[in-house]
């Protein structure tokens, strides 16, 4: 018996159980990896994961259940459990499920790619990395400490059936890989990065030129080695899309997931159609978007993916939301119930999401700036989603003096106040660029996202640093 013919069975007897909702998702998924560090493969992997995730909605309670095989009979014992369990526990549930009312889902979809990464020898996935890092290891043998590379690949099928009607079959494929080198020279450590890919076969990787990506790693380490340190104080600064693309996510972008705002963990709780930000600024959250590392056509639950307007014109406007925080909400899901696998039920997660750009030049953003900062690229950090607050380091900085970027800065570190933030914001760059493809981690589990946007000035934020 088809897959799909199981779970279509699977689904009839649900309904004829009186389920109000239920929905059985089959995943396959296979995974090439490879690290290397310091000149040596240190590890490789291929790795899969196959099974059912069984989700059902029973007089308000929800349950879920997986299985690791596609034996009916197992199955069938998984969903009596699963309808078990959301009985047993419908008297201790506060918040009453509920599933927004969508039209079914009915297509097959197969991954757009040009060459499938499954066809190419792990030999010669190797020979790339190790390629890349020989380039990058040459710019400077004597000062780079430490170089690591990273090649990953992700076969991902997915099949969706639920008591809407939803028959979805969704074929993904990603390629993903990035780098980082040290560099040393006395006691002074700095790092350089690489990202790159999106969704796509091996011709990703293939048109990847080794200047743009493992030498340019190396390159912002061993020029940081010489960068000032970072003065201190509270300053107008610059961002660039690759730090504002970060910010976007994930300061602003978690609170806008409707699973935390209905669950008070939101500092945007209570705030919709009310100015939260600059008239200047209008955030997206996009799965459409072709080739991006986020992008899909189909979320977990089968809705169509779609572009969600979060903010406009310094207006909330919505929320990301799954086919239950909508039916609470009273609204349309917008697409975003995603789960890493059969193992987990779809929660809310965000895709590809982005500051839209502005009409300025990056001169015209420095030139008004009689003493400030620029800064490219997220280092690291950490927000307090529920709090608003944000600090994270830059991984290259430059000085702005009289309207003109001047010394190199290190250790550049910001922090502040989400909204606070969002409000200060004065000015975008027409330049755009969504290249940050990475893992987003939430509730355990991990999924793919990009982000980007314009250069952003802001009026003031406050910098550390060690002068």
């Amino acid at each position: 018996m088809e897959i799909l013919d199981i779970l279509q069975k699977l689904r009839d007897e649900a309904m004829s159980l009186g389920v109000e909702f239920a929905d059985f998702r089959f995943v396959e998924q296979e995974f090439d990896s490879i690290e290397l560090e310091d000149k040596k493969v240190s590890k490789v992997r291929n790795s899969s994961v196959f099974g059912v995730g069984i989700r059902v909605l029973v007089d308000g309670a929800w349950a879920f259940a997986s299985v690791n095989s596609i034996d009916i009979d197992k199955l069938r014992n998984s969903l009596d459990l699963a309808i078990k369990k959301a009985k047993a526990t419908r008297e201790y549930v506060d918040l009453i499920g509920v599933v927004a009312k969508v039209e079914p889902t009915i297509d097959k979809v197969k991954a757009p790619y040009k060459i499938d990464p499954r066809s190419i020898p792990i030999k010669e996935k190797m020979k790339k990395l190790i390629q890349w890092e020989k380039d990058a290891i040459a710019i400077a043998p004597d000062k780079l400490v430490n170089t690591n590379f990273n090649y990953i690949d992700q076969y991902w099928k997915e099949i969706v059936c639920n008591t809407f009607g939803t028959l979805l079959e969704n074929e993904i494929i990603r390629v993903k890989s990035f780098a980082v080198c040290i560099a040393k020279e006395g006691d002074i450590k700095q790092r350089g990065f690489s990202f790159a890919g999106g969704v796509g076969g091996y011709e990703l990787l293939e048109r990847l030129n080794s200047e743009d990506f493992g030498v340019r790693a190396a390159k912002d380490a061993i020029e940081l080695l010489s960068a000032e340190p970072s003065i201190a104080g509270k300053f107008p600064v610059v961002l660039d899309n690759t730090i504002i693309g970060l910010f976007t996510h994930e300061a602003f972008g978690h609170n806008a997931e409707a699973d935390l705002v209905q669950g008070g963990e939101s500092i945007l709780r209570g705030k919709l159609n009310t100015q939260i930000a600059s008239p200047l600024v209008n955030i997206i959250d996009d799965a459409t978007l072709e080739g991006k590392h986020g992008t899909f056509l189909y979320d977990s639950e089968g809705t169509p993916a779609k572009r969600t307007v979060l903010i406009e014109n310094g207006i909330l406007k919505g929320f990301m939301h799954n086919i239950e925080t909508a039916g609470r909400a009273g609204v349309e899901p917008t697409g975003n119930g995603r789960a890493q696998d059969h193992r987990y039920p779809p929660i809310v997660r965000m895709s590809n999401t982005f500051i839209e750009p502005g009409e300025m030049t990056l001169d015209e953003l420095l030139k008004p700036i009689d003493l400030g900062v620029f800064i490219q690229g997220f280092g690291g950090g950490y927000v307090y989603v529920e709090r608003g607050q944000y600090t994270c380091t830059a991984r290259r900085s430059w000085m702005i003096r009289n309207g003109e970027l001047a010394e190199p800065l290190r250790d550049v570190r910001i922090s502040g106040m989400t909204l606070e933030t969002l409000m200060n914001i004065d000015g975008l760059s027409k330049d755009f660029a969504i290249k940050e493809p990475g893992t987003c981690g939430k509730n355990g589990q991990g999924m793919p996202v990009d982000n980007g946007g314009p250069c952003v000035r802001v009026k003031e934020m406050v910098v550390g640093g060690q002068r």
